[in-house]
């Protein structure tokens, strides 16, 4: 921070800001996919039919 004007250094340290600015971008992630999940809440999706008929009769599930 040598290249700073003399007074606006922050008192703050590095970890402590990558911290709050991590939990500011983290906070602003969880809110988008909030939003976009209850707006998909909302709507009936994107098919109103299907195309074809199902033809599966059994399923089998790989863990």
């Amino acid at each position: 921070m040598s290249g700073l004007p003399h007074g606006t250094a922050s008192s703050i340290n590095r970890r402590q800001w990558l911290n709050t600015f991590g939990m500011g971008l983290g906070g602003i992630a969880l809110n988008e996919m909030l939003s976009a999940e209850a707006q998909d809440t909302h709507s009936n999706g994107v098919l109103q039919h299907l195309h074809h008929a199902p033809k599966a009769k059994r399923v089998i599930y790989l863990f």
